[in-house]
């Protein structure tokens, strides 16, 4: 996004150097770490993520040219600065960014980063990030029901969840139509093959990649089920 405008405050730029306009975006743009590019008398800066002012200018005598960077879909244009928050995931972690309207012509950038442990993954969930990792079930217990899936995540204060994994048959959240992770969108967003709602939900069917159902039992049909998805809360780093 580029607008008429200048970095307000205490913050520095990490790039500091002379070029065109064109270049100075076009630097940020490809850079990862690089959120806004700052052009003034053929000077440009480059500001990193983080939590700082600008000021929107409507015009100025030594034109100041800011470029913005938008994480939105590739078929998706901002429609303003406050648009919305950009949610988005990369190297492992989850990042947010959003802006708020300090006054008519002054908004903060104010971004925050999440994490998992090792022993789990992150997921985004509408606006939202979560943990998630298969547990297995005890060496001992190899085959186990879908009320033993649940205590075995809670045992841990972890929540059954939904999600794709790829090693044996493995219990996800979904227990006749009734759902325990409160960030789950229910039963008719799940991508199921073999749907009932009067059944257990789980992942690993021959030929299903997606979400199955079945009997709630620990073993049908010559099956057996040999861990469970959770969740577990993410950790917030800044």
């Amino acid at each position: 996004m580029l607008i008429h405008g200048e970095p307000i405050g205490s913050v520095q730029s990490f790039q500091q150097f002379d070029t065109s306009w064109e270049q100075c975006y076009s630097i940020c743009y490809n850079m990862d770490n690089c959120l806004i590019a700052y052009y003034y008398q053929s000077q440009c800066e480059l500001y990193q993520f983080g939590n700082f002012s600008i000021q929107q200018l409507s015009s100025s005598p030594i034109e100041k040219l800011m470029g913005i960077k938008k994480n939105l879909p590739e078929d998706e244009c901002p429609t303003g600065l406050l648009s919305s928050n950009d949610i988005w995931i990369s190297d492992e972690m989850g990042h947010e960014l959003s802006l708020i309207n300090s006054s008519s012509s002054t908004f903060t950038f104010i971004y925050s980063t999440w994490k998992c442990d090792n022993e789990t993954g992150i997921f985004r969930r509408d606006t939202v990030f979560v943990c998630i990792g298969v547990r297995p079930f005890p060496s001992n217990a190899t085959c186990q029901d879908y009320d033993a899936a649940v205590s075995l995540c809670e045992t841990q204060r972890n929540a059954i969840v939904p999600i794709v994994a790829s090693s044996n048959l493995i219990w996800i959240d979904g227990r006749y139509d009734t759902f325990i992770d409160e960030t789950h969108n229910g039963f008719n967003d799940s991508l199921f093959c073999h749907a009932t709602q009067t059944m257990c939900g789980y992942i690993g069917h021959s030929e299903c990649s997606n979400i199955s159902y079945s009997y709630c039992d620990k073993t049908y049909d010559g099956t057996c089920w040999r861990g469970v998805a959770c969740r577990k809360e993410v950790f917030m780093v800044n």
